[in-house]
């Protein structure tokens, strides 16, 4: 009895889910304006407008390559055109951080609007990632500038970047879902977010090969499967291995980036869908 309840009850949320992504499809196109809103008020009061998601990621890759190459002992970390290595973890945090950051405000900030509107609620974290999204996208003329300028030609690998792409957009929208209602109803989320943010970057092998971790000698094993288990490392290291071979994921990293990607974005979204009636109150 009490398992055919528990089937009952999954299958309400999946039909309720499925009828709520159906919605914020026939309403697709205002979730295409939200991200054109977004995109031109980024750019249009800027002097040099697209230019500076251009300039943000060259500048942290040139500091950090300040800092590695010249200021630190363990310069470059034995790497190849470490220039080139950089941009590829620099963009895909900045695509985390910023979207991630953006998510947060994204019910606080249209909460007059969510109160005049009936339109599906997902449509504002939707919206936070595809203008994030377009930012990486045009962003990512920077690695193409900077392989050509470390004369890197791509190998095999490059095919396997649409699928880091894909598990990296599934991640994000599953955290926007989670982050825009979860910070609505508990103020402290936004200053506990900063401060994982900053961790995470370290964590997160951005401006050093995962293999500093996986072939030390100071760490257990224990330690190095947690460290795999970070969705973020497989992402990036199979952003990396289409110029870097030796980058491609571990079988653990790999897996944790589709189980981490898979389920977040199904928790996301189950937590959005959950916290809804509460958040709305709230706003």
């Amino acid at each position: 009895m009490a398992a055919s309840l528990r089937a009952s009850a999954s299958d309400r949320t999946i039909t309720r889910m499925t009828a709520r992504l159906a919605a914020v499809w026939s309403r697709r196109e205002i979730l295409g304006q939200l991200v054109g809103r977004d995109i031109r008020v980024k750019y249009s009061s800027s002097v040099l407008g697209y230019l500076w998601s251009l300039l943000e990621p060259l500048m942290l890759t040139a500091v950090y390559y300040l800092v590695f190459t010249f200021l630190l002992s363990r310069a470059r970390f034995g790497i190849e055109d470490y220039a080139l290595f950089l941009i590829l973890g620099v963009l895909p945090w900045l695509w985390v951080s910023s979207t991630v950051g953006a998510s947060m405000r994204a019910l606080k900030n249209q909460a007059r609007l969510i109160s005049k509107v009936r339109i599906p609620r997902e449509i504002f974290p939707l919206g936070v990632v595809g203008a994030k999204t377009f930012d990486f996208i045009m962003s990512a003329l920077v690695i193409a500038f900077v392989a050509a300028i470390a004369q890197a030609p791509p190998n095999p690998n490059l095919l396997y970047v649409p699928v880091a792409f894909l598990l990296e957009i599934m991640l994000l929208t599953g955290l926007a879902f989670f982050l825009s209602a979860v910070n609505v109803l508990l103020r402290d989320v936004e200053r506990l977010t900063r401060i994982i943010l900053r961790v995470g970057f370290y964590m997160s092998a951005v401006v050093f090969p995962v293999s500093r971790i996986t072939q030390s000698d100071r760490l257990p094993e224990w330690g190095k499967l947690l460290y795999q288990s970070n969705p973020l490392i497989g992402i990036f290291s199979l952003y990396r291995s289409a110029f870097y071979p030796s980058e491609f994921p571990s079988t653990t990293a790999l897996t944790a980036s589709v189980v981490g990607a898979v389920g977040m974005l199904i928790i996301g979204y189950w937590t959005f869908i959950k916290l809804e009636p509460a958040v709305l109150k709230e706003l």
